[in-house]
């Protein structure tokens, strides 16, 4: 800094995000935030523990000599991961993926027809 300059509180960042895109980067992370929670609600209820997401604003700037400073900014939401259950299969020697055991005897069915009538008990 030169000696010629004054010295300044530094700005807020309050206001700085304010002025971010004019006034829309406090506008979508308000929505980035409250969507976030309702997942992160919604999550929680529905594997009964607790979760975790996040929420990050990332500021890039440019500054020219001329004293001209470019800002632009990138919203990021990490979401609680959903709880998902896995499934058992089988890899036949051809490398398919199979629900049932290749190696498993499979045993005929027979064809019971039509539902019969229950028969009358005998005392």
């Amino acid at each position: 800094m030169n000696e010629d300059e004054e010295q300044l509180d530094p700005t807020s960042f309050l206001e700085f995000a304010q002025s971010l895109g004019g006034g829309e980067c406090v506008r979508y992370l308000t929505e980035a935030l409250h969507e976030l929670t309702l997942k992160m609600r919604h999550e929680s209820v529905a594997q009964n523990e607790v979760v975790k997401g996040g929420l990050v604003l990332n500021i890039k700037l440019s500054h020219a000599p001329t004293g001209i400073v470019s800002t632009a900014y990138e919203i990021k939401q990490t979401p609680p991961p959903k709880k998902t259950s896995g499934s058992i299969h089988w890899s036949t020697k051809a490398g398919q993926l199979v629900r049932q055991d290749p190696a498993q005897v499979k045993l005929p069915l027979n064809d019971i027809g039509a539902p019969r009538k229950p028969r009358d008990l005998k005392n």
